[in-house]
């Protein structure tokens, strides 16, 4: 019984030489490190989301509570590659050159840039019908004649009908 009180305390030793080391500062300051990295990645996926309801308001969409579930799985997918690049680090931290948490920094400049493009298409996306005022306006300049003048009249109606009923379905839905 002596023997496990004398090896208790020497691993009591060993811990709190540990913990009042410098070492548990290191372990702090990569874990700080880390957790921003993860913070910065939830908020990316987050102005994603925001930026793909604006996109379906724009365009009178309706917006489904699937989407949004589909935003929470993709944070949960990306914290499993996360969390794979931790390990890599954890590895790492056991190299004297591996000073910062490298493979973290690697997933989360990843994940930032998969969601910035995604960004930019809901962007895009957004503002298409902006785009089309500026083709219907040189398809106006282009008309050389009358008869060029009322096709592009009717095609802009026929256009504008169907633009109308989606927009109905889709309020009417909305609504639902």
């Amino acid at each position: 019984a002596d023997y496990s009180i004398v090896y208790y305390m020497e691993d009591m030793d060993i811990i709190l030489d540990f913990i009042s080391s410098d070492q548990i500062g290191e372990l702090k300051r990569r874990a700080v490190i880390i957790l921003v990295f993860w913070i910065i990645m939830v908020i990316a996926v987050f102005i994603d989301l925001w930026t793909g309801v604006e996109k379906a308001r724009a365009r009178h969409e309706r917006i489904y509570s699937d989407k949004l579930r589909r935003t929470v799985a993709k944070i949960g997918e990306y914290w499993r590659v996360q969390i794979m690049f931790l390990l890599f680090d954890i590895v790492g931290s056991f190299i004297s050159v591996y000073n910062l948490p490298y493979a973290s920094m690697l997933g989360t400049i990843c994940i930032v840039y998969i969601e910035l493009r995604s960004v930019f298409e809901n962007l895009k996306e957004k503002r298409s019908s902006a785009v089309e005022i500026l083709e219907v306006a040189q398809k106006i300049i282009d008309c050389k004649d009358s008869d060029g003048a009322k096709q592009l009249i009717k095609d802009l109606n026929d256009k504008i009908t169907k633009e109308e009923i989606r927009f109905r379905k889709n309020e009417k839905q909305y609504k639902k």
